[in-house]
């Protein structure tokens, strides 16, 4: 994409935000599509916004990196090394994702065990930190869901439903 691209984005994101209209209009209204940036600035401000996130990342990355290793030599090496370990647990990942959907379209074992176990492969691999794997448990909207499916269950035994 061009730069020219991205200045159009960013000047019909302006434009989204100060018409300040809700997408799904008011009742008993139409939606103006005239008013409304065309989907493809969308996507490309959300690019561009990727893309910058991902610089970011990157050079915070390096700058931590650069900290721990002093600049020595060795740093000229680690790079193919940490290539070989990101295609294995590229694999390891797709390997384990196929799995299991496989799992959960047969329906043979429970969707929570196959998502457990599929969790629990991936930080015994040390792909995921087991802090990094448990964090995602502290989810209010994760325990929101799992609250209903233990009311979905009562209800289900008692037989009301």
């Amino acid at each position: 994409m061009s730069e020219q691209s991205f200045m159009s984005a960013a000047a019909a994101a302006a434009a989204w935000e100060d018409l300040n209209l809700c997408p799904c209009g008011s009742p008993g209204t139409s939606i103006d599509t005239d008013h409304y940036p065309p989907p493809d600035a969308l996507l490309a401000a959300a690019f561009h916004d990727f893309m910058t996130m991902r610089t970011r990342l990157l050079q915070s990355e390096n700058n931590s990196t650069a900290g721990e290793d002093g600049g020595d030599a060795s740093s000229e090496e680690e790079p193919a090394d940490t290539e070989t370990t990101q295609t294995w647990e590229i694999v390891y990942t797709c390997l384990t994702l196929f799995v299991m959907f496989v799992a959960l379209i047969s329906d043979k074992v429970g969707a929570d065990m196959v998502m457990l176990v599929g969790l629990t492969l991936v930080m015994a691999a040390r792909i995921v930190t087991v802090e990094e794997g448990i964090s995602g448990f502290a989810n209010e909207g994760l325990l929101t869901v799992m609250a209903l499916f233990v009311v979905a269950a009562g209800i289900s035994h008692t037989g009301a439903l």
